[in-house]
């Protein structure tokens, strides 16, 4: 006899997967942060070159490797290199 199994919607997966997980947390906080009145500013895009990371970006990627003790600059290249 075959053994079925059941197969959960792909959102409720998602759901059970990521509900404690500290990016969601850090990607929700940074998103309702006004970053503008904090003194973040808008990056300005040269004609030349690669175009530059939003700030929102560099400081949730910031926050999650402090929180994960990665203090080292070349640590933080290394981790976001990865992703």
């Amino acid at each position: 006899m075959q053994e079925t199994t059941a197969i959960k919607p792909a959102s409720a997966c998602w759901k059970t997967r990521l509900a404690d997980n500290w990016v969601r947390l850090i990607d929700a906080f940074i998103d309702k942060l006004e970053l503008h009145k904090l003194g973040f500013s808008d990056t300005i895009r040269e004609n030349e070159g690669r175009p530059p990371y939003a700030p929102a970006v560099l400081l949730k990627l910031y926050l999650y490797d402090y929180l994960n003790k990665m203090r080292s600059s070349r640590k933080l290249e290394k981790n976001a290199a990865a992703i």
